[in-house]
């Protein structure tokens, strides 16, 4: 009866995490644990790093959609196998959910957890005191699951592999959006084509931000204006509401590309001076010099 509430389940967390993260109770956790990855043991590293909680991942996020596990030590696949271990500090705790990331130890296929005293663990969000055990973690199975797409996207990838979305990229200029951003529809037919990425679906915004660069590089040269883009932009959200969002760029490694379109993407451009420069390089080139200013 007591947590019958998701609202209160949060407060309660808050509260209980909050005052565990200022008496620090499990500090000295790596004194009653050992960690083996792959047979190899970890737990000198976990204590040199002063770890208050071991993550172990097979999956990419974590505690409502934080992603812990920085991808520049490996990238993380649902069906891999691996897990990913993490090891998170007093202080990293709160930044997971701007973005941040914990200690990132290892990658490996079983894990195994010898605990010397009670200690409170959490399994799938179940939280649970578990007394002195051996505890060993691997792959049991695997099944394939059924993904409901959104509404629009049932052509997008027709004569690709599954996991392969053909996704057309449109820019708005921040003139329109400002105008008529209540107004979706109207927003969509101002958008001006910047290109096409054939990407994996899996793909978070950080992730495909560098298939963006990637494209305007090869647009650089093209004498197209709508081929060109501002260095400052950001990601919109075209099918969460009946209006267009913009997605922070410190939380675009939270959200994926099927989160925000369908078939396509729409990026807001967030500097207005390219216009100006392009008007005047024009003029440059047709007035004789004494007329242009």
């Amino acid at each position: 009866q007591k947590f019958n509430s998701r609202i209160r389940n949060k407060i309660f967390y808050g509260q209980t995490g909050s005052k565990d993260l200022i008496l620090r109770k499990w500090k000295s956790l790596t004194d009653y644990i050992r960690v083996e990855c792959d047979g190899r043991d970890i737990t000198p590293k976990l204590r040199e790093l002063k770890v208050l909680a071991v993550i172990f991942l097979n999956i990419q996020t974590y505690s409502s959609g934080t992603r812990p596990w920085n991808r520049q030590f490996g990238e993380q696949r649902l069906d891999d196998g691996m897990l990913e271990v993490i090891g998170v500090t007093t202080y990293q705790f709160p930044l997971l959910l701007a973005g941040g990331h914990g200690h990132c130890i290892t990658q490996c296929r079983r894990a195994r957890i010898v605990t010397m005293k009670q200690i409170p663990m959490q399994v799938d969000g179940e939280a649970a005191r578990i007394n002195p055990s051996i505890i060993e973690i691997s792959l049991l199975n695997q099944a394939k699951m059924l993904v409901k797409r959104k509404s629009g996207t049932k052509g997008v990838s027709e004569g690709l592999p599954p996991s392969l979305l053909r996704i057309h990229v449109s820019k708005i200029s921040m003139q329109d959006y400002e105008m008529y951003y209540c107004q979706k529809d109207l927003l969509k037919s101002l958008a001006k084509p910047f290109g096409e990425l054939t990407i994996e679906s899996t793909l978070d915004l950080e992730q495909v931000r560098s298939q963006i660069r990637k494209l305007q590089e090869n647009n650089i040269g093209a004498v197209v204006s709508s081929s060109k883009l501002l260095p400052e932009w950001c990601f919109l959200d075209s099918v969460t509401a009946e209006r267009f969002f913009r997605v922070d760029r410190a939380q675009e490694n939270l959200h994926f590309v099927m989160d925000i379109c369908d078939s396509m993407l729409y990026i807001l451009e967030t500097d207005d001076n390219i216009e100006d420069t392009d008007i005047h390089s024009n003029l440059t080139g047709l007035l004789p010099d004494d007329l242009v200013t």
